[in-house]
Formats: C-alpha cells, sequence, structure tokens
C-alpha cells in the first residue's frame, strides 16, 4: 500500500513546471529552520565574488531553467560514468 507521501508525490509530478516549482519552494519553507547557521568567511567571500562578477557582466546570466537542464544533464553524465566504472569491475 502507498503511503501518502507516496500518493501525494504521484499527484505532484502531473504538475506543470511551474506548479511543482512553487509546491518545492512551499515544502522547502514549511522544513527551513528559522535561525539558519552563519556563512564562513570563505563562503561570504565566494558570494560576494559572485555578485560582483554577475554586476560586471550580467549578460552571462543564464534562465533558471536553462541552468537546471545544464545540470540535469551533468548529473546523467556522471551517473553514467559511475556505472560504466561499476560495470567494468
Amino acid at each position: 500500500m502507498a503511503s501518502t507521501a507516496e500518493k501525494i508525490a504521484a499527484e505532484a509530478l502531473k504538475l506543470s513546471t511551474d506548479d511543482k516549482l512553487v509546491l518545492i519552494h512551499l515544502l522547502m519553507e514549511s522544513i527551513t529552520p528559522p535561525e539558519l547557521p552563519e556563512l564562513t568567511p570563505a563562503h561570504k567571500a565566494e558570494l560576494e565574488r559572485r555578485i560582483k562578477r554577475h554586476e560586471a557582466d550580467p549578460s552571462r546570466a543564464i534562465p533558471f531553467e536553462q541552468a537546471m537542464e545544464e545540470i540535469h544533464e551533468e548529473l546523467e553524465r556522471r551517473r553514467r560514468t559511475r556505472e560504466g566504472r561499476a560495470n567494468a569491475s
């Protein structure tokens, strides 16, 4: 028997991409702790570097959908590489 979460997930998968993103946001907001940990100096410096880079050339920015597609492609490429290594062993 499917759990409540599995039933909800099955319905959520039928949603449009925009509705899925809204749902993700709502779920993340519901579990985000009230106090986030402090960023390390290294993280702060990296964020500042990225902000400055963007401000210097905003034309380099890409749409969220494109970024997610590139991330998924890279993850899939890495998964295939790992599987290839495992099968070669």
